[in-house]
């Protein structure tokens, strides 16, 4: 069955990892190598407790209504219990400004960290952002280091780690984008379990009509564990998880060949390049 393409009047950048939204800056870069990429500190950890319970009473009640989420394949999570416990890392095509949050939703009561574009870190949500576990990802080849560290800890501690490998937020995209690699090389390195989760589209309905005319309705699927195989070597190992987990996540929000999603990312190049609402 071929996924719900949603009405769409965006004009897509033509890299496919380039940044399609605007932040505003307020506050200057500092993210180097003296950065708390993950403050461990009392009072940070204090205070991010407090927000947390804002965000699980109010948040995500509300993202939940905002999208009128769907859950596919949640009972997989039962059955991962035990695996999960260890540590793992989810990846996700990243398609909604909020989608951290439709996240936070399916796996709930889990906390994620999750890198992230520095620009983020720059706004008037830096606080937030902070707070909920978003760690920025730095320039400098030092600062780099030690962002790395920080991940690492991250699944040493036997948490939740969550990466974007499209690695920029489009709206409402439906193909899958190429993916970097860094979520498959922490994976292989540390023997973490990766578990895909993708989102796909639905058409308005009953009361969602009335406002959300121009937005679909969200699906979010649950996946399978995929573990590196070490039959390979590191290169062919990390290579080749990429690519399984990405097959899943077409097949996941129904795009069944590369051919299907190749077509469908033309489809968007000439729309946006003819500035058209289209299907």
């Amino acid at each position: 069955m071929s996924p719900y393409i949603p009405q769409t009047d965006y004009i897509y950048p033509e890299a496919v990892d380039d940044h399609m939204i605007k932040v505003k800056k307020k506050y200057k870069d500092v993210f180097d190598e003296h950065y708390p990429y993950r403050d461990r500190s009392l009072a940070f950890l204090f205070k991010r407790f407090w927000v947390r319970i804002i965000f699980n009473l109010i948040a995500l009640p509300v993202v939940y209504l905002r999208f009128g989420l769907k859950i596919e394949g949640k009972e997989r999570l039962r059955s991962y219990r035990k695996l999960l416990k260890g540590g793992f890392i989810t990846i996700s095509n990243h398609v909604l400004y909020w989608d951290y949050l439709v996240l936070h939703w399916v796996m709930f009561p889990r906390k994620a960290e999750t890198p992230t574009w520095r620009v983020n870190m720059s706004s008037v949500n830096r606080a937030w952002y902070r707070y909920s576990g978003v760690i920025p990802i730095p320039k400098s080849y030092r600062a780099k280091i030690k962002f790395a560290e920080a991940m690492q800890n991250v699944i040493r501690e036997k948490r939740w780690l969550h990466v974007y490998p499209e690695a920029s937020m489009w709206y409402y995209y439906v193909p899958i984008r190429p993916f970097k690699k860094g979520a498959f090389i922490f994976a292989y390195t540390h023997k973490a379990p990766i578990l895909p989760l993708a989102f796909s589209y639905r058409k308005p309905k009953g009361i969602y009509t009335l406002f959300k005319s121009k937005e679909p309705l969200v699906t979010i699927h649950v996946g399978e564990l995929q573990y590196a195989d070490y039959s390979l070597d590191k290169p062919q190992a990390v290579e080749e998880l990429r690519d399984r987990c990405r097959r899943m996540m077409m097949h996941m929000v129904g795009i069944e060949s590369e051919e299907e999603n190749n077509k469908i990312m033309q489809m968007y190049n000439y729309a946006s390049k003819n500035e058209k609402y289209w299907y």
